[in-house]
This record gives C-alpha cells, structure tokens and sequence, in this order.
C-alpha cells in the first residue's frame, strides 16, 4: 500500500485526475448495470411526469420540487425526444457532465494542482455510488461546491450560485449567512442572491401560481418518517428483528416511510432536533458575523456545519 501511494504521489498532475475520474466513473456504471439497476426508479419516475406535463400542466407537475426543477428535467427529455431509454441515458450524461465540470473547477481553484481535495472528490462520489447520478441531488450539490469554491474571489458568483441552488432545492439557501459572514463580500454575494433566487420565484410565481410555488415545502412537511432518516433506524433495525409489526411502503408523497409503533414519537423528535439544528446554524452564523475577518477555511466549516446539521436532523 506504502509503494502504491509513494507511485501515486510521484505522478500526481492533470493525466492522473483525468485517469482516476474514468476509472472511478466507469466502475460505478458497471455497479449500476451489473447490481444495482433497481436504483434508475426516480429517473423514470422523472420521465413520466415530463411526459404528462403538457396534459397535467405545470402546477400539477413534480410539485414535491420547485418549479425551476421541472425546467431542468426538460433537458434530458428534449434532448431523448422523449424516448424513456433515451431519458435515462441523457440524464445520466448530465449528471456526469456536473460532476466533470466540478472535478474541473477543483482544479482551476487549487492553482491547476493535484490537490488532495480532487481525490477526495472523487472517491466521496465513488462511495455514494450510482445513486449519486439517478438523483438530481449532484445539480445544487455542486452549485454550493462552486459557491464555496468563488467566495472570497468573486462573491457575486457566491451569491449567484447560492441563489440558483436554492431555487432548484430550497436547501442552499441556509449557506447565504455563512457566505455573507465577510463583510467585503456581503454587497456583491447578496445582491446576486436576491436576483437570482427571488427572480426565480417570481418567474415561478408567473408561471405557476401561487399554490405551485409553495407546494415543495407543504409537501415535505406532510411526509411521515422517512426509512433512510436518522430517527426512523430504530425502528428500522426492531422492523428486522420482528418485521410484522412495522410496513415499509411508498407514500404518498413518493418517498418511503415505515408505519407502525413509535414512529409519532420518533416524529416529534425529529421535529424537535430541526428546531435545534436550525437555532445551531442561526448561533453559528451570528457568531461567524461577529468575525468579520472570518477566514475562507471558517467560512467552508461553517458550510459544511450547516449541510450535516441539516442532513442528520
């Protein structure tokens, strides 16, 4: 292991970043079409509502998502002529072309150096699997990436960013404190928020209405206890001792959730634990204004505090 990390280490550059991002990409796929091609659900399911939107118009599309998602999802489906084989395909080229793209700004952003961000990168994506490209979830993971990546440089590009993300996945939204936490850069990364994120509502508003505009987040709110939560693995792990009392099924609101004893306890505590999550950020992002000479590094562990505060409650 010593002499395979000595002879990686001694060839180190753009080639190595190249090969290692084909060989990583090019073994997930073989994961996808060898073992794990039950995963392409989501895509299809993308597919089909694309297919129908011009029968069920937009209010009534993907409305678990913001209306700009159903924009993006048009993409593919333009580009497959609306062929479901095609859609998956195109999708997938997508997601890959997002990550190529970050994997690319990395490196610009290191001084064009192999640095050990890049590795991490790619064997992070590695790790999450095929799942990281039959999601949209790769779109707002790398606008905040590049958002962290032009802090401090071009905050505008920050706030831009930040702003789009948080259009297409509400999420981001909760990195423009940490972002506007340096003073110098609150002008620029503010004001390209408000554009970009709330002329993407409006356009959304105009379009959709008012009830499309608002429906991602009642919709999440309604959803129940989801299986890959924190607070539901109790019960998931009782569910595999005695798999009688608890139903894992797909809801409603198209995500899969288990129903049975306790899950309104484990409901409530995780309610309870966002509200904490969300007065953590708030206490964080105060304290990081109060250090108007916060660093890029202070600026990026705040980002990456308010991603698993919010993941893991």
């Amino acid at each position: 292991m010593s002499r395979l990390a000595t002879w990686y280490d001694a060839h180190r550059g753009p080639r190595m970043i190249v090969i290692g991002w084909l060989i990583t990409r090019i073994l997930m796929l073989g994961i996808l079409a060898g073992l794990e091609r039950f995963v392409v659900g989501d895509v299809f399911y993308y597919h089909r509502k694309i297919n129908a939107l011009f029968t069920a118009g937009l209010d009534r599309t993907l409305y678990e998502y913001p209306t700009p998602v159903v924009w993006i999802l048009a993409l593919p489906y333009g580009a497959a002529f609306g062929s479901r084989v095609g859609y998956l395909i195109a999708f997938i080229v997508l997601m890959l072309a997002l990550d190529a793209a970050f994997t690319y700004a990395l490196w610009r952003s290191t001084g064009r150096r192999h640095d050990t961000s890049i590795d991490f990168w790619l064997i992070f994506v590695l790790l999450i699997g095929p799942l990281s490209y039959l999601r949209f979830d790769m779109l707002p993971a790398v606008l905040a990436g590049g958002a962290l990546l032009a802090a401090r440089r071009k905050p505008w590009v920050t706030g831009a960013l930040t702003g789009l993300g948080a259009a297409i996945k509400l999420w981001p939204a909760l990195l423009i404190g940490a972002f506007l936490s340096y003073k110098p850069d609150r002008r620029p990364a503010g004001l390209a928020f408000v554009i970009v994120g709330f002329g993407l509502a409006l356009i959304s508003l105009i379009f959709g209405g008012w009830t499309r505009l608002i429906s991602p987040l009642t919709w999440q709110s309604d959803r129940g206890l989801q299986i890959e939560s924190i607070w539901a693995t109790p019960l998931m792990l009782a569910r595999a001792a005695s798999p009688d009392q608890w139903l894992v099924d797909i809801s409603q609101y198209q995500a899969y959730e288990i129903f049975g004893p306790g899950v309104n306890v484990w409901i409530v505590i995780s309610n309870i634990a966002t509200l904490l999550g969300l007065s953590m950020i708030i206490l964080l992002t105060i304290r990081a204004f109060r250090h108007s000479g916060s660093t890029p590094v202070a600026i990026g562990f705040l980002v990456v505090a308010t991603v698993a505060i919010m993941t893991i409650t």
